[in-house]
């Protein structure tokens, strides 16, 4: 299918509008909040709702057209594990502009830590998993817990792992249940349906002209007493995979 030379340039302006907003931003709010961060509660308080605001301003430039339904209140209570299927770019600054504020915590991949200004406010911020090395990676999720908890923040997390093109539920890593196992805290599962077709995996083009992104916030899940590791890491993925059947 042919695809008309304006959604080229609309998506061209849009990507140039989110370059020059991050070279505003970045630099010049978020490193110097990211560099108190960890010692000032105040810049961390500054820190998230600039984030969060930013985040906004990125949906906003993208004009993807949102319908959000469930218990979005359940994400500014007590701080929980907040997980969410992955298939675009775009999952990032839209799961952080629905926390409003909220005080959160990323795990991502180590490969971001290279990125210039990026890498100094995960470092700082935030926390980065290397999943090619089983024993870096326990030390990573056990970095990741003690951050959230001292930050009295949420814990982010894409279980599955990766962006994925189809839009489907795929299996769900532990590393969720093993925080969960740590810090006693509920799992908050969230779905977005349709984001693959607006900016998919390793696409360039911004397509927010036919798709109205859908996200469903669920109940929150906690651990059944005697219940496998496993066992719960399949009942969050399953409730995940019902809610998005459900984003008709």
């Amino acid at each position: 299918m042919q695809i008309p030379i304006f959604l080229y340039l609309q998506s061209l302006i849009k990507w140039l509008a989110i370059a020059l907003l991050s070279l505003l931003v970045v630099p010049l709010l978020l490193f110097p909040l990211a560099l108190l961060g960890p010692h000032s509660s105040f810049a961390r308080t500054l820190f998230y709702k600039v984030s969060s605001w930013f985040c906004r301003c990125i949906i906003a430039i993208t004009r993807i057209k949102l319908v959000i339904t469930g218990a979005l209140e359940v994400l500014h209570k007590e701080p929980a594990i907040i997980v969410m299927n992955h298939s675009s770019s775009l999952d990032i600054p839209l799961l952080e502009a629905l926390m409003a504020g909220a005080p959160f915590v990323w795990l991502s991949k180590a490969s971001y830590k290279k990125i210039p200004i990026g890498g100094i406010i995960l470092n700082r911020m935030h926390a980065s998993v290397d999943r090619q090395h089983a024993v870096q990676a326990a030390k990573s999720l056990d970095f990741f817990v003690a951050k959230a908890t001292r930050f009295q923040a949420h814990m982010l997390m894409f279980p599955e792992g990766t962006r994925y093109v189809d839009g489907n539920i795929h299996p769900f890593k532990p590393g969720f249940a093993v925080a969960a196992e740590q810090t006693n805290r509920l799992v908050i599962p969230i779905v977005v349906k349709n984001m693959h077709a607006i900016l998919p995996k390793h696409g360039l083009l911004i397509d927010s002209s036919h798709k109205t992104i859908k996200i469903i916030v669920g109940e929150p899940l906690q651990r059944i007493p005697d219940e496998s590791r496993e066992a719960f890491v399949q009942r969050v993925q399953s409730t995940c995979a019902s809610l998005l059947s459900k984003a008709l």
